[in-house]
């Protein structure tokens, strides 16, 4: 076989491969439409976390991010500002393309970014047992948040309790979850008893 016929041969194979790849995703896009209703507050919500109460905290939504959970803070650069020469820390190349990549799992979006009161679960499925710092992961993901413009800002007037975040292990299916809960006005998380 000479080149040129491997690289059609090659060409051939690939573009069946994107044909079958976006007949997928018409499938996937398909069966999430039926999952997704607008509520009345205007936020759209999928129907398995619809405004379900527990206690005196409401869910608001839940996403699964089906990538394995990085930090924010590992392999971070260390970049040259060029107008004013001055040096700052610059997130790696990995955990932006995390960041892009995590964006396509936040559906559905609210129409405006969340700036209530919340509380933000997260959980981390890693691949490995290695230890790992809870808040550097917590950090990327409220981070990623407020990227995906899913809530306003991350500080601590929005993002107003993260109980029952943690590390779990999962080699087969290494993710995180995140369960945005809003949270009654005027009571405080450990009056609530969450």
């Amino acid at each position: 076989m000479s080149d040129k016929e491997f690289r059609q041969k090659m060409a051939e194979i690939y573009l069946r491969y994107a044909e079958r790849v976006l007949d997928t995703a018409d499938g996937i896009r398909e069966k999430i439409k039926p999952m997704v209703e607008e509520m009345s507050d205007g936020h759209l919500v999928q129907r398995e976390v619809l405004r379900e109460s527990k206690g005196d905290c409401t869910v608001i939504q839940k996403y699964i991010i089906s990538l394995p959970p990085i930090t924010k803070k590992n392999s971070q650069q260390i970049l040259t500002n060029r107008r004013t020469g001055k040096p700052f820390i610059a997130p790696s190349r990995q955990y932006k393309r995390y960041e892009q990549q995590a964006m396509w799992y936040f559906t559905p979006k609210p129409k405006a970014p969340l700036s209530g009161r919340y509380r933000v679960a997260t959980v981390f499925y890693m691949p490995t047992r290695r230890k790992v710092d809870l808040t550097n992961l917590m950090e990327a993901a409220h981070d990623t948040l407020v990227a995906a413009k899913i809530l306003a800002d991350d500080n601590n007037t929005i993002i107003a309790s993260v109980d029952g975040s943690r590390v779990m292990y999962d080699k087969g299916n290494p993710r995180t979850e995140i369960i945005i809960q809003e949270l009654e006005e005027g009571k405080h998380s450990d009056e609530m008893g969450i």
